[in-house]
């Protein structure tokens, strides 16, 4: 067992904002069988980023079909980026998601899912939301709240992009 540090980037790509800071808290996860002795990775862990977007989670990586069952059955397909169902992950987390942007505002987005697993020789990140629904070309739709409690939409991209790059294509509402 090896520890990486699993880098993931945020990328905030919406006219006229951009990102201050954010952090992502893990309220719920699953780590591969030994991947994890250590026990780095625990509820409440909040990963902090700047307005680079990159924030890194320390784990080991080993895909299994226990992690990729346990995303599965906290995500249906169509909450996914993929719209479809992980055969192995090597780590998955359901968390909230808080970026502060250049307009002053705070977005939270809970119930958020992160995972990784890997595609060829590359890992790559799988997004997913229970509040999303898919929209085609590895995008779906996310609701979340502004700082003044307002509802927001969001749209998200993972796939046909940087394998750790999640793209926050945009914030209304």
């Amino acid at each position: 067992m090896f520890y990486h540090y699993n880098e993931v980037t945020f990328d905030l790509d919406v006219s006229g904002l951009s990102l201050n800071t954010g952090t992502y808290t893990i309220d719920d996860f699953k780590v591969s069988d030994g991947q994890d002795p250590d026990g780095y990775i625990y509820k409440g862990l909040i990963a902090s980023f700047g307005s680079n977007g990159t924030t890194s989670f320390k784990v080991g990586r080993h895909g299994t079909s226990d992690v990729a069952d346990w995303f599965g059955d906290k995500f249906k397909s169509s909450e996914t980026t993929f719209n479809h169902k992980p055969d192995d992950l090597n780590f998955a987390f359901i968390g909230t998601l808080v970026l502060n942007l250049s307009d002053g505002d705070t977005y939270t987005f809970k119930d958020v899912g992160l995972a990784q697993g890997s595609s060829g020789v590359n890992n790559n990140w799988w997004f997913a939301s229970q509040s999303g629904k898919y929209l085609g070309s590895h995008e779906i739709t996310f609701a979340g709240t502004r700082s003044n409690g307002d509802a927001v939409s969001s749209v998200a991209l993972r796939g046909n992009n940087d394998a750790s790059q999640i793209k926050i294509k945009s914030i209304s509402g």
